[in-house]
This record gives structure tokens, sequence and C-alpha cells, in this order.
């Protein structure tokens, strides 16, 4: 759930996301995937993140946290 909450914030928060890419998943995802709406694969960034970081603390009640990113990729690199 957790998960799935961050990619539709990232890609509806702004029309400059393209890309995300969660630790939870094997492969990055476009924003017009996740949204199932080509109108949200027009950003220039990409964002990761891992949206549940010590998450196996959660049992302990340790401490738990999210940590995420976004970057510009690099000139020539295809999104």
């Amino acid at each position: 759930l957790c998960n799935e909450l961050f990619l539709r914030a990232f890609c509806a928060s702004s029309k400059h996301i393209h890309t995300v890419a969660s630790e939870e998943e094997d492969e990055p995802r476009c924003c017009s995937d996740v949204m199932n709406d080509p109108a949200f694969a027009m950003g220039e960034f990409v964002a990761v993140f891992d949206p549940l970081d010590g998450s196996k603390n959660i049992d302990s009640s340790l401490p738990v946290g999210s940590i995420f990113g976004i970057y510009r990729p690099a000139p020539g690199t295809d999104l």
C-alpha cells in the first residue's frame, strides 16, 4: 500500500516527474503507466524512493522512514 501511494503521489504531484523507481519494484515505471494516462509522461525528472525504509523494524516497534531523491537524467539518456 505504501509503495502504491508513493508512486501515485510522485506522478500526480508535478508535471515534471516522468519516471518513478521504487526499491519495492524490479524496474522503473513511467508515470503514464502508473496513472494509466499518457498525459503523465511529459516530465524530465526521475523520482527514486524506498517507501518504508527499515520495514523489518516494524515488529520491534523501532523507527522506520521514507527515503527519496529526484534527479535529472544525464544528457542523452532516454527516459
